[in-house]
């Protein structure tokens, strides 16, 4: 009898740990999509601003990205391209519809990129579908790869 109160005693205390550790990684989960989102937000306040310290310390060295346009850029022609040139201001860049996926120190964000910029001289208020990956290095987000297309496609 004595080792059946010990068994049920042990698996009332393991299922109260195993409850209180699933709403630990919960509440992460939860503070991480903040986290998340506020780098996101960031991200998109340093583009309007032409922020290049930003974009030179939060882009990997071997960073790829393809524009809608199909031309594969490196971190330098990036910045080049869309901090640096006169061609480009830009007013806002919202992302909706995210879907963000956390793997280990990595996230993939899926979604619907509303930019509203001048280009020369034409304005835009476009939508782009996008997926972009990042991977956490020393509590910082580093922008790895990212691939952008026309919403229709």
């Amino acid at each position: 009898m004595r080792k059946n109160l010990i068994w049920v005693y042990t698996l009332i205390i393991l299922l109260v740990l195993s409850c209180k550790i699933e709403q630990e990684i919960k509440k992460d989960h939860e503070v991480l999509m903040i986290e998340l989102n506020q780098y996101l937000e960031l991200r998109a306040d340093a583009l309007i601003n032409k922020n290049v310290d930003f974009f030179n310390e939060t882009l990997h060295d071997n960073f790829l990205y393809t524009n809608s346009s199909g031309n594969t850029l490196n971190k330098q022609e990036y910045i080049n391209n869309y901090l640096l040139s006169k061609k480009f201001n830009w007013k806002n860049q919202e992302m909706q519809d995210k879907k963000i996926m956390v793997h280990g120190n990595f996230f993939i964000i899926k979604c619907i990129i509303h930019d509203v910029f001048d280009y020369e001289d034409y304005q835009f208020d476009v939508n782009f579908k996008s997926t972009q990956v990042f991977k956490n290095e020393d509590d910082k987000w580093i922008y790895l790869v990212g691939h952008t297309s026309n919403l229709n496609e």
